[in-house]
């Protein structure tokens, strides 16, 4: 059977429940909603979202093997390509189906075998805002995995995802009446979440445990893993913030061309249709449970009304040698800050040289210590760095109360490379140097006579690091020096020469 590559123009878009083996998203009640559900649809609240099903697209799987797949494969229509991907090393393109009155979607490798098989199902979404009858949803997984752009057109409304989102997303998830009832914003009808979105307490997802999302089999097959990170609306330069697969936030983002997950963004008339929609019975909890190790007094709620008024005081940012491994040590910045009595942890974030624009870096468990502290061994030599430490804690529902973010506290990581230490020892004509500490990865030494004030290359002795370095040397009355050297990039960084007693 030949298979034709060509991605055929105006899908009509068959509105369907799947007939799955194994449904990734399955609803408690697939009952639609009537007018009495529209005032249980609200706005995250007491740590809890409110879920609905609307829409639906390719969110679940079917046997490959199974009868019914052969039979799409051998009788379906093909209606074309629609993606590419790549599995266990082998390239392979994803068609668009239609069979027995629905759609679904083959995954078929480049030598014809079906690796997979995808029907549509509802689409799950996550109410984050609730505002005169019409709702606010964000997809509650990753649908699909596309760029962001192939250039770095400055409209966001011209970027290629949201063309994307409002023309073949927008055909294939909604039909007519579905679509009646979505409301446009900002002259589209799809769009993404936005960084503002993401610190928008009032939407709940400003921790990263709410905004790491699974995906769909078929975003898994499409990104090569069920971790991905997703694009949010604002671009920076050639670059989109993102919410990374960990579900950090980051601002400065990552290159438009590069493709990743896909959560679609819209709102909707609950009033206009309710039977288009249904609530899922099970409601999502906002934050993950606080962690195993408490303050002791987690669990007073005063204490997290006080957080909010409290700040972290003390913060120094040095910067510091760290050991890396063996005797390779590394350049770092030493943070400590003093305790915060009501806080359950710490979100250390961090901006770069002259930028104001802070991106979280590290969050953290509260130690019993009075001086809290962590190492940021992710630095540059002769690079500025500011840090700002803010503390949170969990009250008994399990919702995250933030405190106000220090000012932050700005170091310069130090240019020198750290000065080695070493061992010296001489038998006879021979000389063993023991590396103790060391930043960098070559060597040179020196040497005069005690009489003598220039000191003279040794060149035979110069090179590689090893934890030992023996020489032979026939001369007494003599002092040698040593000093090594890092390369990062295109620098070069000496350190200070160690220099051993008369010998």
């Amino acid at each position: 059977m030949r298979i034709s590559k060509e991605l055929s123009r105006g899908i009509s878009k068959a509105l369907v429940f799947s007939m799955c083996a194994s449904a990734l998203f399955t609803p408690v009640s697939l009952k639609a909603a009537t007018a009495d559900d529209v005032s249980k649809v609200v706005a995250p609240s007491a740590g809890k979202f409110v879920r609905v099903n609307f829409g639906s697209y390719t969110t679940s799987s079917l046997s490959r093997t199974s009868n019914r797949v052969k039979d799409i494969y051998s009788s379906g229509s093909n209606m074309g390509a629609v993606a590419e991907y790549t599995k266990n090393g082998v390239n392979g393109t994803v068609y668009k189906y239609s069979y027995d009155g629905r759609n679904y979607k083959l995954a078929i490798s480049s030598s014809s075998d079906i690796d997979a098989c995808f029907s549509y199902s509802s689409i799950p979404w996550k109410v984050v805002e609730v505002e005169n009858g019409v709702a606010t949803l964000i997809s509650d997984k990753i649908i699909d995995v596309k760029n962001y752009d192939s250039t770095s057109a400055s409209d966001t409304s011209a970027a290629e995802i949201i063309q994307f989102l409002n023309s073949s997303f927008y055909d294939e998830a909604f039909n007519d009446n579905e679509k009646n009832i979505i409301k446009d914003s900002d002259r589209v009808n799809v769009s993404l979440a936005t960084v503002e979105d993401m610190q928008n307490e009032a939407y709940g997802l400003t921790t990263d445990a709410v905004r790491k999302l699974s995906t769909t089999p078929y975003v898994t097959l499409l990104n090569g893993s069920s971790s991905c990170a997703w694009w949010l609306l604002n671009k920076n330069g050639n670059n989109a913030a993102v919410v990374e697969a960990n579900g950090a936030l980051n601002t400065e983002g990552k290159a438009v061309t590069e493709s990743i997950g896909v959560v679609p963004k819209i709102k909707i008339d609950l009033v206009a249709n309710p039977s288009l929609w249904n609530i899922i019975a099970d409601i999502a909890p906002v934050v993950t449970p606080a962690p195993a190790t408490k303050s002791a007094v987690s669990t007073q709620t005063a204490a997290y009304l006080s957080i909010g008024k409290s700040t972290v005081s003390g913060v120094k940012a040095k910067s510091v040698y760290v050991k890396k491994k063996g005797i390779q040590y590394q350049s770092a910045v030493k943070l400590s800050w003093n305790k915060n009595q009501y806080a359950d942890g710490y979100v250390i974030s961090r901006a770069t040289g002259k930028s104001s624009k802070y991106s979280k870096l590290k969050e953290v468990s509260a130690s019993n210590k009075d001086t809290q502290s962590f190492t940021d061994k992710k630095v540059k030599k002769g690079t500025k760095y500011t840090y700002q430490i803010t503390a949170f804690a969990y009250d008994t529902n399990k919702v995250e109360y933030k405190a106000v973010p220090t000012s932050g506290d700005a170091v310069t990581v130090s240019k020198k490379v750290m000065k080695p230490v070493i061992k010296m020892k001489k038998k006879g004509n021979n000389l063993t140097l023991t590396f103790k500490k060391v930043e960098g990865t070559t060597y040179n030494t020196e040497y005069k006579y005690n009489d003598e004030k220039k000191w003279h290359k040794l060149n035979k002795y110069n090179g590689k690091i090893k934890k030992k370095i023996k020489m032979v040397i026939y001369a007494h009355g003599f002092k040698l020096r040593v000093r090594t050297t890092l390369k990062d990039g295109k620098k070069k960084y000496n350190s200070p020469y160690y220099t051993s007693k008369s010998l």
